[in-house]
């Protein structure tokens, strides 16, 4: 039994898609707004930018509209602000207070933005959490294994005793190579989890 447990945000703790955010904030724009709007946030590499912490709100929202027609900024600035509020939690934050009853230790592990500071209440057992590490605070990104490296080093853990959970492969194997076990939820399979977690 690993005695850390390190969860990822999006797709593990709280319900997030692209797709998910295009229909909730653009499902009423026709299919080639939409096709513009993903193309400027999401297919650009501008997202990352702000999840590796060198790109705020405000400048996401410009950059992202100088690729757009101008009827389609207010949309966007709209938008990146509140991307939070389309992301409720997930079924696997139950499993965070079982956890630390049976004396492990819980860490969150996320590629976010710096509004993930101001946004981390919607984490139902963030008081829980034993450390809290986001992307834009280190300018590092999953699954690049020197963000596992540095997540490590801030904690004083050994990787042989971490387990991460996190939705996306190419994350787990990021952790892999410096030597933490993964599971991938990427098929959101609660009983899986709960087993890898003798749970």
């Amino acid at each position: 039994m690993h005695q850390n447990i390190i969860f990822d945000m999006g797709g593990v703790l709280l319900d997030y898609s692209v797709a998910q955010q295009m229909e909730h904030f653009f499902g009423h724009l026709s299919e080639q707004a939409q096709g513009q709007i993903y193309s400027a946030l999401f297919a650009s590499g501008l997202w990352p930018l702000m999840d590796r912490g060198e790109l705020d709100e405000t400048s996401m929202v410009r950059a992202a509209c100088e690729l757009l027609p101008e009827e389609l900024h207010a949309p966007v600035a709209a938008m990146v602000p509140h991307y939070f509020e389309a992301m409720p939690p997930l079924p696997t934050n139950e499993l965070i207070p079982l956890l630390k009853a049976r004396g492990q230790r819980v860490f969150l592990l996320t590629n976010a933005p710096h509004a993930f500071h101001r946004e981390k209440h919607r984490l139902p057992y963030l008081h829980l959490f034993d450390g809290v590490f986001a992307s834009c605070d280190v300018g590092l990104l999953k699954p690049d294994p020197e963000i596992y490296r540095v997540f490590l080093r801030m904690f004083d853990l050994r990787a042989e005793d971490c387990l991460f959970i996190d939705d996306m492969q190419a994350n787990i194997d990021g952790a892999t190579q410096v030597g933490i076990v993964g599971h991938c939820y990427e098929k959101r399979d609660l009983q899986g989890l709960r087993e890898s977690l003798s749970i």
